[in-house]
């Protein structure tokens, strides 16, 4: 995984400049949204091999008053969280993979592989348990505002010319390939303003 974690020193510059705002929650920014409309995003890495086509864009779920809430890290629960699952199953996947053996010639995923191995099951829970599109989703722990997103009635013409899998996929990875931007972004912001003081 890359590195867009921010330093103690880049946080504080990221503050003082009112880039980042104040925010109780732990593992978590709060960001003022023109400083992600006045700069431009680096782009991000190109795909891991997942569906790229037309996402359906779930309704982003992470704004508060104009503020965006991203998670701190690519490799947490709450980036979990921000790509489109639940809590509960953001910290069930999350656990898998930091308790998984650490060789990575058996083990190579990313938390992002671990994310798709949770939505591969969906389809084959649908077929087994013969539930409904919203329940499969709710089973595998994709959050409310995600399914709700993808399954609105006003969608069903474009739901259907591919797998609902294909579809939630092609969505996590959008908000992942997203969240990779932003934190990018801080970090670039955060290092040149640093990067001159040092000198």
């Amino acid at each position: 995984m890359e590195d867009t974690t921010l330093s103690a020193e880049e946080r504080n510059v990221l503050e003082r400049d009112g880039v980042l705002l104040p925010h109780w929650e732990p593992g978590k920014h709060k960001i003022r949204a023109e400083f992600l409309a006045r700069t431009s995003i680096p782009a991000a890495r190109a795909a891991s091999g997942r569906p790229t086509g037309t996402a359906i864009q779930p309704v982003r779920a992470n704004r508060v008053d104009g503020k965006l809430i991203v998670p701190t890290t690519l490799d947490s629960a709450e980036a979990l969280e921000f790509i489109g699952f639940t809590a509960p199953a953001a910290r069930f996947i999350h656990g898998g993979w930091t308790s998984r053996p650490p060789d990575a010639a058996n083990n190579p995923g990313s938390i992002l592989d671990f994310a798709f191995g949770s939505t591969g099951q969906l389809e084959r829970r649908r077929a087994l348990r013969r539930c409904s599109d919203r329940e499969a989703c709710d089973e595998v722990g994709l959050a409310p505002w995600f399914s709700n997103a993808i399954l609105h009635p006003d969608r069903v013409g474009v739901l259907y010319t591919e797998t609902l899998l294909y579809w939630v996929d092609s969505s996590i990875q959008m908000h992942f390939d997203a969240l990779v931007r932003i934190l990018r972004k801080l970090k670039a912001y955060a290092r040149a303003r640093v990067g001159p003081r040092r000198g």
